[in-house]
């Protein structure tokens, strides 16, 4: 689906979505609606009837829904299609970064103290920015471990794209998760009083 076929799905879905909807709440009379559309689609009768303005409106939402899911199957494809291009002798070479965003997320997924692992990878000014958002147990170095993750990466796409490959690697911590099965401070106490020395 090219930008114009889209932008023309987009238009008709998201009109007729909002007419439906429109009508469906009494917003649309003769004088709003062409002669022809209040005649034969939204008569008097239609619209008075409870059940056909909730199917009119749940089909106009529909509408608005499926271009908006369309628009963003075409982002999905279009993001994953953007590829590294790197001249070789016999012809060019794509290595798209929907594949290196899943390389690493297979890698990081092996580190027992990480979850919820989520890569992005952008490519501006030939310049290869990697994001990663993650989870981290708690009861690890976070410095360490964060440091340990950019180096990791760093490795495994030198040795893929080349060393002379500008890259930046930024690594986000979302949450510290702590295990529900530690003991906490307040049973540690209760466990273990101080004694007092008078």
């Amino acid at each position: 689906m090219d930008f114009f076929t889209l932008l023309l799905f987009l238009i008709l879905t998201a009109g007729l979505g909002f007419l439906l909807m429109a009508a469906s709440l009494g917003f649309i009379g003769g004088s709003i609606a062409a002669p022809f559309i209040d005649r034969y689609i939204f008569t008097d009768q239609l619209i008075a009837n409870p059940y056909y303005c909730s199917i009119m409106f749940l089909s106009g939402l529909f509408l608005i829904l499926m271009g908006l899911r369309a628009l963003q199957l075409v982002t999905v494809r279009t993001r994953r299609d953007k590829a590294l291009i790197f001249k070789a002798q016999y012809g060019p070479i794509h290595i798209t970064l929907f594949a290196l965003q899943r390389m690493i997320q297979k890698t990081l997924s092996a580190r027992p103290e990480l979850k919820h692992i989520y890569p992005l990878v952008r490519a501006q000014n030939n310049e290869l920015e990697i994001i990663i958002r993650t989870d981290i147990r708690a009861g690890v170095n976070v410095l360490n471990t964060t440091r340990e993750m950019q180096n990791t990466i760093y490795t495994q796409l030198s040795k893929i794209l080349g060393a002379e490959q500008p890259m930046h690697i930024k690594v986000e911590v979302r949450r510290i998760m702590v295990d529900k099965n530690a003991p906490s401070v307040e049973a540690a106490t209760e466990t273990n009083p101080v004694q007092r020395q008078e």
